[in-house]
């Protein structure tokens, strides 16, 4: 994919990358050095950085990468509408670097209260996605 140029094709970038690295996240251990994910995780940083966002550290794992690339994906989706201080739940799985199964579990099982919604739905602040990942650390 060629670089972006706008926030919506940054969107775009980051989800590609997201998804590659959930791909990988499915295989062996070893994928981490053999697929090239520091240089990857280093890319996609700089590109980030270009648009004023935050910039992301060597994880040694893709797990890691994946956080770090999450929390790039819910900043950048933020600033295509940045009137509203929450996170939708695919903003909040962005964010923290999990699923949407992963996240209703960790909801099912009290490690991270939302706040509710319209339509039941589930709404998060930064606060406590960083409080979650304070704690889970």
């Amino acid at each position: 994919m060629r670089t972006p140029k706008h926030i919506r094709e940054l969107v775009a970038y980051l989800e590609e990358r997201f998804a590659l690295l959930e791909t990988l996240d499915q295989h062996e251990a070893d994928c981490y050095d053999r697929w090239g994910v520091e240089d990857l995780l280093a890319q996609t940083s700089r590109t980030v950085c270009r648009f004023g966002g935050p910039a992301g550290k060597p994880t040694g794992s893709i797990q890691g990468a994946m956080e770090t690339v999450g929390r790039q994906l819910a900043w950048a989706r933020q600033q295509l509408s940045p009137q509203s201080p929450y996170f939708d739940t695919a903003q909040a799985c962005d964010y923290l670097g999990v699923t949407g199964k992963s996240l209703y579990a960790l909801v099912e099982r009290g490690r991270l209260t939302p706040l509710r919604g319209p339509r039941r739905s589930y709404r998060f602040t930064r606060e406590m996605l960083d409080a979650y990942l304070a704690q889970d650390s």
